[in-house]
């Protein structure tokens, strides 16, 4: 679930006016490039473009589930992996704008259920804010889930090296001193939800983010209902696989449509947000030195104007997906496959890259 070079793709251009009415074009290309990459495929994909931070677009293509010939609609649920931290770091900002966190306190301070140990580095060292940023130096690049209808291990358990990732989070470079992504830094900061809110984080995040948001299908908690409007999982050759549950959830454990996905994409621009400030939303988008190119939850794009661009991707077994969002500007797109495939997605990306470039080019 590392995040992929796909985001990396918008190049620095000098500073313009925002491009304006991409989605025609955009959406003829995308509707040709679908059917072309999907014609001999098991699986399907769903878009969605925004501009001025509303949908503008959707489309959806090929198979959810090619053995039923069930297609893709907008009823369909992706699994979206690593796109779950983003929702995780809002529910982490909550608490810090209710004073219950303080960004710069080690997490320890706030950790009962289970604790970080020093190893050669001081696990004081090892911040709510370097965690959320990816600078806290700890292990566990991906976390992994287990086959639904199977035991799923408790965070605990995932955290102790006792669960599917089969390894304990632990302290490996100083703190504070370079990026390293960690999908159980992620497990950690669940914990540290669970713990300070005394819920689960599921009925936490369901609470004062998804519901807030009118994301009625986004769940930490899938059940059969859930599944049921799931798309299968495909490898790159079209052999499916099972559908997965994770312990690990504020790392990687969300299900959803794509259209409630980009209710909280659109939900960064701080004229749609009814749940963080403008202020705290502001805070999200930057870096630091250690970790330039990561905020709180969000991958930072090189800009192309002064104001930020901000992105993330997931990556389970059977799923791929991608958002990129201008938040000041209102500009984005979210790509969700059923499919290791990454050409499908990568297509897609570029094809709305490309028209934003062209237009950034072409501005006086």
């Amino acid at each position: 679930m590392k995040l992929l070079s796909v985001v990396l793709f918008i190049l620095s251009f000098a500073s313009v006016s925002l491009p304006q009415h991409l989605t025609p074009k955009v959406s003829e290309q995308i509707k040709t490039a679908a059917g072309e990459s999907l014609k001999n495929a098991n699986s399907g994909l769903s878009v969605i473009l925004i501009e001025h931070c509303a949908v503008t677009w959707q489309g959806n293509f090929g198979f959810a589930d090619k053995a039923h010939n069930r297609p893709i609609d907008s009823e369909t649920r992706f699994q979206f992996g690593s796109m779950s931290k983003p929702i995780a770091a809002w529910a982490m900002m909550t608490l810090v704008e209710s004073g219950k966190i303080d960004l710069d306190q080690p997490v320890n301070k706030y950790l009962k259920s289970w604790k970080l140990e020093s190893t050669q580095f001081d696990a004081s060292e090892v911040t709510v804010r370097r965690v959320l940023q990816h600078s806290a130096g700890l292990s566990i690049p991906s976390v992994s889930g287990v086959d639904a209808g199977t035991r799923v291990p408790s965070l605990v358990e995932e955290l102790s090296g006792k669960g599917p990732s089969s390894s304990a989070v632990t302290i490996i470079e100083k703190p504070g001193t370079k990026y390293l992504y960690s999908g159980g830094g992620y497990a950690l900061l669940q914990q540290l939800i669970e713990d300070v809110t005394g819920m689960t984080f599921e009925s936490y995040v369901q609470k004062m983010i998804l519901k807030p948001l009118q994301m009625t299908s986004a769940t930490f908690e899938p059940d059969k209902k859930t599944f049921s409007k799931t798309a299968t999982p495909y490898d790159a050759s079209g052999n499916s696989f099972p559908f997965r549950l994770y312990s690990a959830k504020a790392a990687a454990g969300l299900y959803s449509t794509i259209e409630d996905y980009a209710k909280f994409v659109i939900a960064q621009c701080a004229t749609n947000n009814g749940v963080l400030k403008p202020q705290t939303l502001a805070s999200m988008f930057k870096g630091d030195t250690a970790s330039p190119r990561y905020g709180f939850g969000f991958e930072l794009m090189p800009k192309l104007t002064e104001n930020p661009i901000i992105s993330h991707s997931g990556s389970n077994l059977g799923w791929k997906a991608n958002f990129i969002l201008f938040p000041v500007e209102g500009e984005g797109i979210v790509v969700a496959t059923n499919s290791d495939s990454l050409e499908p997605r990568r297509t897609i990306i570029g094809i709305w890259r490309d028209a934003v470039v062209s237009k950034y080019n072409r501005a006086p």
